[in-house]
């Protein structure tokens, strides 16, 4: 059959899919692993991607996600009406601003020939999304609760929502969680 130069676009555009694994109902510590802002597929989405530092049960029926593994809350911003609230939501929790904080316009800026304001919620996103990635290390904590879909095709569905809470810190101590984190990527590699 052989490849087609169609075809061999395709794969030389192509970016490894990397699924995870979504937030259970729990309370939880988290350490940011990445924040990731992309254009995929179905849209521009914002994950965070999690490792869980402590986890506790607050539901019956469903098991938290345990300590040591990673976890992720994908938010799609083009399709998803809540997405923005809830990745504004996130910052809030992991830098501990009020929303009044939060939506302070901090800087304007040329996009697609258009001035717009960004928020200071909105500015965060930008940097900690960034290859620097400012905020790997920070510890942010999660209080899961049930919430119904109101609207589309899953409409009166149970899904988990997210009061992201946040966590004081050190910045010795958010280098100190980066520095473990590239120890435990260079021995996973070696293996």
């Amino acid at each position: 059959m052989g490849l087609s130069p169609a075809l061999l676009k395709k794969l030389k555009e192509a970016k490894a899919t990397a699924g995870g694994n979504n937030i259970t109902d729990g309370s939880y510590i988290f350490e940011v692993a990445e924040l990731i802002l992309d254009a995929k597929r179905k849209g521009t989405m914002f994950i965070p991607r999690l490792l869980v530092v402590e986890s506790e049960k607050i539901l019956v029926d469903v098991e938290p996600n345990q300590v040591g593994s990673t976890c992720s809350n994908a938010l799609n911003l083009d399709t998803n009406v809540s997405a923005p609230g809830n990745a504004k939501a996130f910052f809030m929790g992991l830098l501990n601003m009020t929303e009044s904080e939060a939506d302070e316009v901090v800087e304007k800026r040329k996009v697609d020939g258009e001035e717009v304001e960004f928020k200071r919620w909105m500015v965060k996103m930008d940097e900690y999304t960034r290859p620097s990635q400012l905020a790997r290390g920070m510890l942010v904590g999660d209080e899961t609760y049930r919430k119904t879909i109101q609207t589309g095709p899953n409409a009166g569905k149970p899904f988990t929502a997210h009061n992201w809470v946040y966590i004081a810190q050190t910045s010795a101590e958010v280098a100190a969680r980066r520095k473990a984190q590239d120890g435990t990527a260079a021995s996973a590699a070696a293996k």
